[in-house]
């Protein structure tokens, strides 16, 4: 049997343990070991993770794709009372950064908190994912900011020239080869792609200014500052386009400019978690954090949408 289809099969027997082991499971909260996955039914915090660089599609389980379902699934799910996003992404693309977003932003509409724990790096579409949660942790060093958008290509006409090789082109219209290895831009190009990143920077900066301006879910008086919640709302629309001009920025100095709300890592986010969440005791067990089988059986449970796209895409991916 192909591999491809041993992966599948394999797949769907964890799909299937996991729906025998909710029917199992009691519908109270269980006594367990905060930080060890739970699975089954019963209130619970959930972590992501969002690793990697951000494009749509992405069938990994930490991919942009998988945690857009997994975000979205969790502000429809009641046993979910909030979600710790880990973000250690250097950008992507900006539609599936503004898919995760949007995903993000569902959760706030739900009541749902969501922290952001930043960690290596979280920058320019990774920072545009994070901008959307109620409360933004990261370490001194976490490397973020870099907002910005950017085209960029080769030239090879001369290169070409020396080689004795001449470009042939039939297109429709003037722009259809535009970013051609073959020539350098014409003005018109070159004015059409700066009004096209010009136009994703806007979308950019105003998603930023309406996360960082909303009002936290949750008790965020317990996490947040005073002179933080100010800093917050600080962030007009002409103070986050000073501030993208591609530049990096660490965690201290983006928590500086109110990019970043709480330094911190991944224990203390969890913990400003449970803080909105009013969970002071520890009581909700965390669903999600472990790596292995109940991390995939947990994926397969709270997600379930996408253990069939997987599915899908091995079938169609033999190896």
């Amino acid at each position: 049997m192909p591999t491809h289809r041993i992966l599948a099969l394999l797949l769907v027997g964890f799909a299937i343990l996991s729906t025998v082991v909710s029917l199992l499971q009691p519908t109270t909260t269980p006594e367990v070991t905060p930080g060890i996955p739970v699975l089954g039914r019963g209130p619970r915090l959930l972590v992501v993770s969002l690793e990697g660089a951000i494009r749509s599609g992405d069938p990994a389980l930490s991919g942009a794709g998988v945690v857009r379902r997994r975000l979205s699934a969790a502000a429809k799910n009641p046993d979910v009372k909030g979600v710790l996003l880990t973000i250690n992404s250097p950008g992507g693309t900006v539609a599936a950064s503004q898919e995760v977003y949007r995903a993000i932003q569902s959760l706030h509409r739900a009541g749902k908190p969501v922290v952001v724990s930043m960690g290596d790096v979280a920058a320019s579409g990774g920072y545009y994912a994070a901008s959307g949660a109620d409360v933004i942790y990261a370490n001194p060093g976490t490397l973020t900011g870099s907002i910005g958008v950017i085209i960029s290509g080769f030239n090879g006409e001369e290169l070409l020239k020396n080689l004795g090789i001449q470009s042939q082109t039939i297109k429709t219209g003037p722009f259809k080869d535009i970013l051609s290895f073959t020539r350098p831009l014409t003005p018109a190009e070159r004015e059409l792609l700066q009004g096209l990143v010009d136009d994703s920077l806007d979308q950019f900066i105003r998603d930023i200014v309406q996360g960082r301006q909303q009002q936290p879910v949750g008790d965020f008086r317990a996490v947040l500052s005073e002179t933080t919640l100010q800093q917050r709302q600080a962030l007009s629309y002409e103070r986050v386009k000073a501030l993208a001009d591609g530049r990096i920025l660490t965690g201290r100095q983006a928590q500086g400019v109110g990019l970043v709300d709480v330094l911190g890592g991944y224990e203390a986010a969890l913990q400003g978690l449970r803080l909105l969440v009013g969970d002071e005791e520890e009581k909700l067990p965390v669903s999600g954090d472990q790596p292995g089988l109940n991390r995939l059986l947990d994926w397969l449970q709270v997600g379930g949408a996408e253990s069939a796209a997987w599915v899908r895409w091995l079938f169609s991916n033999p190896t």
